[in-house]
């Protein structure tokens, strides 16, 4: 098989371009992908553990520690023990963390027009069905 028929490198190839690009449109809020994901969980949610959002973001707890270090020290998040368990550590939105939420929201809808341009309804729905079965196939077929 050619390297360019493989879906791993098709894959790799789509999600190197949209992270970039993702990256440039929020640098200037000096945020990243991720960060923006983190904080996507508790304005739609509200606060939750770390393992919670973990969950929701397909990440390792490892990895979202990272993430919750960084954030924290731009004042977008703050870490709090829960009052019924001390072992138990609560993210929340800082008021700053809050005040984002509208333009980054709107940030993020025009990248994703700009990714989808071209893009029927109809073929955007198939996309994520396709996505589904990846992923789906994937999973099954984990030792």
């Amino acid at each position: 098989m050619r390297l360019q028929d493989c879906i791993n490198f098709q894959l790799a190839q789509v999600q190197n371009a949209v992270l970039s690009y993702f990256k440039s449109r929020l640098a200037s809020y000096d945020f990243t992908p991720s960060q923006y994901a983190l904080l996507s969980c508790l304005w739609e949610k509200g606060d939750q553990s770390p393992t919670q959002i973990a969950q929701a973001l397909c990440l390792d707890t490892s990895s979202i520690t990272g993430l919750l270090t960084r954030t924290e020290a731009k004042g977008l998040i703050q870490r709090q023990f829960s009052k019924e368990d001390r072992r138990t550590v609560i993210v929340r939105l800082t008021v700053k963390g809050a005040s984002l939420r509208e333009p980054i929201t709107a940030l993020i809808d025009d990248a994703n027009k700009v990714i989808m341009d071209g893009i029927s309804a109809e073929e955007k729905e198939e996309l994520k069905k396709c996505f589904s079965i990846l992923v789906r196939n994937v999973q099954k077929n984990m030792d």
